[in-house]
C-alpha cells in the first residue's frame, strides 16, 4: 500500500511538472484588448493623452454608451483610445471592463492522455 502511494505521488509530481511550463505559456498569451465592455467606477475620466496630466473632464457611468471599440493602448494597456461622441481619448482601463481578443489553433493529439479541458467542437475544421 506503502508503494503504491509513493508511486502515485510520483506520478502527480512528474505530471504538474510537464503540465507547468505549457500553464505559464498560456497565460502569458493574453489577447489583445478590443472592446470596452462596462464602466466600473460611478465616473469615468477622459483624457487627451495616455498620461495621468492631460485630464479632459470626468462622464457619469450611465451617460457612456458601450461598447466602445479600443484603437490603441499605451503604458502597459494602463490606458486605452476610444471614441466617444465622435472624439478620440483615452480612459483608464482601471475604470472599465475589457473584452479582448482570443484565439485558438488546431491541438496536436497526443500519444499519452492528459488531463485537461475543452471546448465543444473546438477542433472543429482542423486536418488530421
Amino acid at each position: 500500500m506503502a508503494t503504491a502511494c509513493k508511486a502515485g505521488a510520483i506520478l502527480s509530481l512528474a505530471w504538474a511538472a510537464l503540465a507547468w511550463p505549457a500553464a505559464s505559456a498560456a497565460a502569458d498569451d493574453v489577447g489583445a484588448i478590443v472592446r470596452v465592455t462596462g464602466v466600473t467606477s460611478p465616473r469615468l475620466a477622459l483624457y487627451e493623452r495616455a498620461s495621468n496630466d492631460s485630464k479632459l473632464k470626468d462622464l457619469d457611468k450611465e451617460g457612456v454608451k458601450l461598447p466602445l471599440d479600443v484603437f490603441d493602448t499605451a503604458d502597459e494597456d494602463r490606458f486605452l483610445k476610444v471614441k466617444i461622441d465622435g472624439d478620440s481619448v483615452w480612459v483608464k482601463k482601471s475604470q472599465v471592463s475589457v473584452l479582448r481578443a482570443i484565439s485558438a489553433g488546431c491541438l496536436a493529439q497526443t500519444a499519452a492522455p492528459v488531463l485537461g479541458g475543452g471546448i465543444r467542437g473546438g477542433n472543429r475544421g482542423c486536418g488530421k
